[in-house]
């Protein structure tokens, strides 16, 4: 695997990277990314974990809704977590498809060319930008581009439109089928506007930036092997990172269990169809005792540092809320939250899925796919069964530091 691109504009080194990794100014390869969408290009935006491709498209996405307006510029993600985090639809949903895999592309095809609805959004929409491109198959990318053709009246490449894709093609791969950069329209949209992002803001320890990048290509040096082998802090806080979903749980109920005092149980309200299958980022049920170690999964408080994936300990728990103090210092009250998501109903139709819910999990493990996106103080990676591409590099570079990362496996 690789970062795939034709010309390929690598961000330097100017500026100060302690401002850099607070957010307080851009690196070139971020202002290159911004000029090339602000100039109405389609762009792959590509690169480690912790380069800042969040931030980058955050001022792409404000930039291109200044000249288009909100109702032209459509935010999808290849999953519902990632389209909740980056605050907008499924990619399924945004097409009109449906979900199917390849035998049913036929069908997929004639739902989404069909479909009033669908054939408007693909009309209205001059810019389409595509979160996690990792995860989406080149067959499927394909398909994409056909119907933005027909829907479009437009022979070019997602008929005209401009594509902006985000992601790692080292991280999380397609469950089936090639990645999507061996598409066949792929070169033609981003053949010259692909920008690799390579300052990493999340670690600052050149030694283990460049041990996780190595790690993330498949070049591990037996010294690089052996540093990460040897990252062996685990306080008791570290948050365990398990590859399969089940092992967290069963981690997860037995802190629980173990904690003394009654338990209030939180149920959402959910307002969804029981035919579609969402995503959402938090349980329809949870479970919480006073010392619980939970994770936030929303920016509730983006100043105060309560963001997704901040961690902290209950110390209070209301009838509808939740006390916690966070690793950042912050006492909050953690209140029930609206987790919006728009989803594709089989017939190809798309419908906004809510689910009202105190934003928490229960945070002594997740699996690594819940971990993508977040960058966690302290990390126990639980590594035995590892079987999906990226899941290993995933895990490990959660950590900001080092010292703060311990592997198992």
């Amino acid at each position: 695997m690789h970062d795939n691109g034709g010309k390929r504009e690598r961000e330097d080194a100017d500026g100060a990277p302690e401002k850099r990794a607070r957010g307080e100014t851009l690196s070139a390869g971020q202002r290159r990314a911004i000029e090339i969408a602000a100039a109405g290009k389609s762009l792959a935006l590509l690169g480690p974990a912790g380069t800042g491709k969040s931030l980058t498209v955050r001022h792409i996405r404000d930039a291109l809704v200044a000249k288009h307006a909100a109702g032209r510029v459509a935010v999808t993600a290849s999953t519902g977590a990632a389209a909740f985090l980056v605050g907008g639809r499924t990619l399924h949903s945004f097409a009109g498809t449906g979900a199917g895999e390849e035998p049913q592309f036929g069908i997929m095809y004639s739902k989404a060319t069909r479909r009033e609805d669908a054939v408007k959004r693909w009309a209205d929409t001059d810019v389409l930008i595509v979160d996690e491109i990792s995860m989406v198959n080149a067959a499927f990318w394909d398909l994409l581009s056909r119907i933005a053709q027909r829907n479009r009246g437009n022979r070019r490449p997602f008929g005209g439109m401009q594509v902006i894709v985000v992601g790692d093609f080292y991280q999380l791969a397609p469950v089936r089928g090639a990645h999507a950069f061996a598409a066949e329209c792929w070169d033609r949209l981003f053949g010259a506007s692909t920008v690799v992002l390579t300052e990493v803001f999340r670690q600052r320890d050149p030694v283990f930036v460049a041990a996780l990048h190595a790690l993330r290509t498949n070049a591990l040096s037996d010294e690089q092997r052996a540093l990460l082998a040897a990252c062996d802090s685990d306080d008791g806080a570290a948050v365990r990172l398990f590859v399969r979903n089940k092992d967290a749980d069963a981690h997860n109920a037995a802190r629980l269990a173990a904690l003394a005092g009654p338990p209030s149980v939180y149920v959402a309200r959910d307002a969804v169809d029981d035919s579609v299958k969402v995503e959402f980022p938090v349980e329809p049920r949870i479970e919480l005792r006073v010392g619980a170690r939970v994770m936030l999964r929303a920016n509730v408080h983006v100043d105060a540092g309560l963001v997704n994936g901040a961690c902290g300990v209950v110390v209070q728990l209301g009838a509808r809320d939740a006390l916690v103090e966070f690793d950042c210092g912050q006492r909050a009250r953690v209140e029930p939250y609206a987790f919006k998501i728009d989803v594709a109903e089989p017939g190809g139709r798309t419908r906004t899925a809510q689910r009202t819910q105190v934003p928490l999990i229960l945070a002594w493990a997740i699996s690594v796919h819940k971990a993508q996106g977040t960058t966690l103080a302290a990390v126990r990676a639980e590594l035995a069964g590892a079987w999906a591409d990226g899941q290993v590099y995933v895990a490990l570079s959660r950590a900001a530091t080092r010292e703060g990362l311990c592997v198992r496996g």
